[in-house]
C-alpha cells in the first residue's frame, strides 16, 4: 500500500498573482461566511492541475523527481471543493506511490484542508484522466483526522499548519506529525516532521521541505 507523503500541497500557479491577490482581499475582509467560501474555492482552484518537484537530496540519498496530478471531483458528503491528488515518480505515472483526497472547507480564519485516503486506492489510479468528472463517495474513504491544515493570509503569502500533537504518526518512533505549508506567488513550500512523546524531532524538518512547481 502506498502511504508515502512527499508533500501534501500544490503550487497555486493557476493564475499566479491574481489568485493570491483576490485571496488576500477576501481573507482581510473575512467577517462573512461568503468571504470564507470564496477563499476556499480559490484555494481549491489553485491546488488543481499538473505539477513537478525536482530531485532532492535526503538523509537516505536522492529522491527522484516527482510529478503530481490533482483534479476536482464530485464527492457527496465531503464538501463542494474536493480534489483527487496523485503522486508518481517521473516516468511512472501509471504507478503512483501516493494518493489522497483533499477537501478544502471555509474557515473563520481562511480555509481548512482535510485529507482522506481511499479504501481501494488501486481503483482510483488515473482518475484525473477520466473524460467525465469523476465521483467519489465518502463511504469509500477514510479521513485522516487531526491532520487538517488551516490556511491564513499573512502579508503576501498564504500559510498554515496542523494543530500540534493531533496528527498521529507511526514512523520512526514518532507519535505525531507536524505539517507546515507556505503558499507564495511562485509556489508552495511544504514540510513535515515527526515528533516523539518527549517533543523531540525524530524525522523530517526544514531539510525535508518540498516545492511543487506548476507545469
Amino acid at each position: 500500500m502506498r502511504h508515502a507523503m512527499l508533500g501534501l500541497m500544490i503550487i497555486p500557479g493557476i493564475v499566479g498573482v491574481n489568485v493570491l491577490g483576490r485571496s488576500a482581499r477576501v481573507a482581510d475582509a473575512a467577517p462573512s461566511n461568503r468571504a470564507s467560501a470564496v477563499f476556499a474555492e480559490q484555494v481549491a482552484a489553485a491546488l488543481s492541475g499538473s505539477f513537478i518537484a525536482a530531485p532532492q537530496r535526503t538523509a537516505d540519498g536522492t529522491r527522484p523527481a516527482v510529478e503530481r496530478t490533482a483534479c476536482r471531483v464530485s464527492a457527496p458528503g465531503l464538501g463542494p471543493n474536493v480534489l483527487y491528488v496523485e503522486d508518481a515518480f517521473v516516468g511512472r505515472r501509471a504507478r503512483p506511490f501516493a494518493q489522497r483526497l483533499l477537501a478544502v472547507d471555509p474557515h473563520a480564519e481562511g480555509a481548512v484542508v482535510r485529507e482522506f485516503s481511499a479504501i481501494d486506492p488501486e481503483s482510483m489510479v488515473g482518475l484525473c484522466a477520466s473524460e467525465a468528472p469523476p465521483t467519489v463517495y465518502r463511504a469509500n474513504t477514510v479521513e485522516r483526522r487531526g491532520c487538517e491544515i488551516t490556511l491564513r493570509r499573512n502579508g503576501t503569502v498564504v500559510q498554515g499548519a496542523t494543530t500540534p500533537a493531533r496528527c498521529e504518526s507511526r514512523i520512526n518512533d514518532a507519535q505525531h506529525v507536524e505539517r507546515t505549508m507556505r503558499v507564495g506567488e511562485n509556489g508552495v513550500d511544504f514540510a513535515e516532521r515527526g515528533v516523539d512523546a518527549r517533543g523531540r524531532v525524530v524525522w523530517g524538518g526544514p531539510s525535508s521541505t518540498i516545492r511543487f512547481l506548476r507545469r
